[in-house]
């Protein structure tokens, strides 16, 4: 779930996208000395645009609308719908096989996965998030459904995607490894060539995010990568709103590989300190196997010694006992250590780099 300082990072720099975004266009509109009043918009493919239409006058006037693509209802909807109709409507995680289809798994368990078939019936959910379903229709054992709500966003995941360019529109990303698209904005220029793609540096102690442009060859897209940060996925857009914060290498070696891996999955290698002291764990309900013949199993010069095998001779035959270190039991519940190991969740052990694991702490 997005924390709260993820949500204000996300939005300030999704403010400051739109406003260079409208800034750049509203320029450009005032060198034609337009007399036109400008409304902004989000396209049904994600992109933002500005509306112009002529002054309005009291016989002209007509009212900007912005159609809604998908169906999508709030929180409080959603769960009045979940109580009253429990066998129509389906709390579930979402999981995409493509941009156009899916499978939604119901959390209750109560009925099978449910088929999502149709971007129309996708919505605006990324995979893995939680939507609520509507069962449309059911053929022998089989049901089809259509996402109405997403009940737990996960967006503030969503900053270090991996992608590349799609082969027929440099204004549309694909993630190596996730199953949709997402639209970015490019900021045009009167002597910019096409095929160029805009990336952003944006920071959040100024105002204005910063602007440069890397040309690619579309026939060769796919050995450009970039990383892209989703912004938002409102329910008139075709795709979510992103932008690039930045070209990596392909994977083309282990190391560039392994650097992918590392920006996709976020591991921190900054090393947690803490003054948290140790708790001496109590032995009562613990067996003791200090005299028993226990070896660990971790490789010659490994600094987490935490598994381990015992043997012992019973009657003829032999016990073999598996040990694993209780690190948990030196800790606070919920104090620093706890919280960090929980926000880090895994030590990673690179192929490039033996000996020198990220550690969970």
């Amino acid at each position: 779930m997005m924390s709260l300082i993820d949500e204000k990072r996300t939005d300030l720099i999704l403010d400051a996208v739109l406003h260079k975004i409208f800034e750049n266009e509203a320029h450009s509109l005032q060198e034609k000395d337009c007399a036109q009043n400008i409304f902004h918009n989000v396209s049904e493919e994600g992109m933002v645009e500005l509306a112009c239409y002529e002054r309005v006058t009291d016989k002209n006037a007509h009212e900007f609308s912005c159609i809604m693509k998908y169906e999508e209802h709030s929180p409080e909807e959603l769960n009045s719908m979940l109580r009253k109709e429990p066998k129509t409507y389906k709390s579930c995680q979402l999981w995409l096989k493509s941009h156009e289809c899916g499978k939604a798994c119901p959390v209750d368990g109560t009925v099978d996965d449910i088929a999502v078939n149709g971007r129309i019936n996708c919505g605006t959910a990324f995979p893995g998030e939680e939507v609520v379903v509507r069962i449309t229709k059911k053929h022998e054992d089989d049901l089809y459904g259509k996402v109405i709500g997403v009940t737990k966003r996960e967006i503030g995941k969503l900053k270090n995607i991996i992608c590349y360019i799609d082969s027929d529109d440099c204004n549309l990303m694909i993630p190596v490894n996730m199953r949709y698209k997402i639209k970015i904005h490019n900021p045009t220029k009167k002597d910019q060539p096409k095929n160029c793609v805009c990336v952003w540096d944006v920071n959040l102690s100024n105002s204005t995010p910063i602007v440069r442009f890397k040309y690619v060859q579309t026939r060769s897209t796919g050995n450009n990568l970039f990383v892209v940060q989703c912004l938002k996925w409102l329910p008139q857009c075709d795709y979510p709103l992103g932008i690039v914060t930045r070209e990596i290498l392909p994977g083309n070696s282990k190391q560039n590989g392994m650097n992918i891996l590392q920006i996709q999955y976020e591991l921190n290698g900054n090393i947690f300190s803490c003054t948290e002291s140790l708790q001496q764990p109590s032995q009562k309900g613990r067996k003791d196997y200090t005299r028993d013949c226990v070896f660990t199993i971790d490789d010659k010069g490994s600094k987490d010694i935490d598994d381990a095998i015992s043997v012992r001779e019973l009657d003829g035959k032999y016990e073999i006992g598996i040990h694993i270190a209780d690190v948990s039991a030196f800790l606070q519940k919920d104090g620093d250590v706890d919280v960090e190991a929980k926000n880090r969740a895994t030590s990673f052990y690179s192929p490039c780099h033996k000996g020198e694991p990220i550690h969970m702490l």
